[in-house]
C-alpha cells in the first residue's frame, strides 16, 4: 500500500512534469487562448459604473447605425455604446472628436479625414457622425468601391462601425443593407442654452430595432407591429458620454470629392486623380 504522503508527492511530480512538457512543446501544445493576443489593447482607465441604458444589448452586434433629428440624442448614444472601447484602450477612428472627462484627448482616438484610414484599420472602432453627409442616398457613388466592399468584410478585421443620420433612407444603400440594428431617437425636456439658439434635451428614448424590421416598417407604413430588441430612458445628468464629447463641435468630413467627380463642398466638377499604387508604376515603367 502507497503511503499517504508519498501519494501526494508523487501526484505534485506528474503535474509538474505535464506542465514542464507543455511549456517545452513549441509546436502547439500550449493551449488555445492562454496567450494574449499582439493586438489586444491594455487597460488605461477603469470605466466608472453607471446605466446601461442598452448598452450591453446594442453591442452584441458590431454595426449599428442611430437615428434621430437635431439634438434627439443619436451621437450621445454611439458614444455612450462606445465608452467600454475608449476605456479598454481599443483604438478608434472617429469623425467626431472624443475625449476624457478632463478633456484631454485619448492616443487611442484618431480623428477621420481621410477613406485611406479605414481601409487601413483593424481591430478598432469606427464611428461616422452624420453619415448622409459623407455617403448619401441621392449621390449614386457615395461610398468609393473599396469602402463599399470593405464594409462586407469587417468581422475579417475586428471592426466595429457606429453610424447617425437623421434619417435611415437618406444614407448609402449599401451601407444600409449591411448594418444589423437601427436605434432611433428621441429628446424631451429641453432646456435653453447660453450662447446658442439651440434648446438642449436633458432626458432621451432610445429604442432599438433590427434593420430588417425597420426597414419594412419604413417601407410598409407600420401595418404590422414590430417587437424592439431593447427600449431605454437616458437621463443626461446620470451618465458620462457628455462629457466625452461636445455636442455643439464640428464633424470631421472625410474627404472633399465625391465619387462622381464633384467636390462635396461647391458641387463643381475635379478632375479624377491618376492611380498612385506601386503595380500601376511598374506597368508605365515596363512600357
Amino acid at each position: 500500500m502507497i503511503a499517504f504522503p508519498d501519494f501526494l508527492a508523487s501526484k505534485h511530480h506528474a503535474h509538474a512534469d505535464l506542465a514542464e512538457g507543455m511549456d517545452d512543446d513549441a509546436d502547439g501544445s500550449v493551449r488555445k487562448g492562454t496567450t494574449v493576443p499582439e493586438h489586444a489593447p491594455a487597460a488605461t482607465r477603469q470605466l466608472p459604473r453607471e446605466s446601461d441604458c442598452g448598452r450591453s444589448t446594442r453591442k452584441r452586434w458590431p454595426i449599428s447605425a442611430y437615428i434621430g433629428s437635431n439634438g434627439s440624442g443619436k451621437t450621445l448614444c454611439m458614444v455612450h455604446d462606445t465608452l467600454p472601447s475608449l476605456y479598454a484602450g481599443r483604438k478608434i477612428y472617429t469623425t467626431v472628436p472624443l475625449t476624457w472627462p478632463d478633456g484631454t484627448t485619448p492616443d487611442t482616438v484618431e480623428i477621420l479625414h481621410d477613406w485611406q484610414q479605414i481601409l487601413d484599420a483593424e481591430h478598432a472602432d469606427i464611428l461616422l457622425d452624420e453619415v448622409s453627409s459623407i455617403a448619401s442616398s441621392r449621390e449614386t457613388e457615395a461610398l468609393p468601391p473599396q469602402i463599399a466592399t470593405m464594409l462586407q468584410q469587417l468581422r475579417k478585421r475586428d471592426l466595429v462601425l457606429r453610424w447617425t443620420a437623421p434619417s435611415w433612407s437618406r444614407a448609402d444603400r449599401i451601407l444600409r443593407e449591411t448594418t444589423k440594428t437601427v436605434t432611433i431617437c428621441h429628446g424631451y425636456f429641453s432646456k435653453a442654452m447660453q450662447d446658442s439658439e439651440w434648446r438642449q434635451n436633458r432626458l432621451f428614448r432610445f429604442v432599438t430595432y433590427d434593420s430588417m424590421d425597420y426597414t419594412d416598417l419604413e417601407i410598409n407604413q407600420a401595418q404590422r407591429k414590430f417587437d424592439a430588441l431593447s427600449a431605454h430612458w437616458f437621463l443626461l445628468s446620470r451618465h458620462l458620454a457628455p462629457c466625452c464629447y461636445d455636442t455643439l463641435a464640428s464633424v470631421s468630413t472625410i474627404g472633399t470629392v465625391l465619387m462622381s467627380g464633384r467636390c462635396a463642398v461647391c458641387g463643381g466638377r475635379r478632375r479624377v486623380p491618376e492611380c498612385s499604387c506601386q503595380d500601376y508604376k511598374q506597368l508605365f515603367k515596363r512600357s
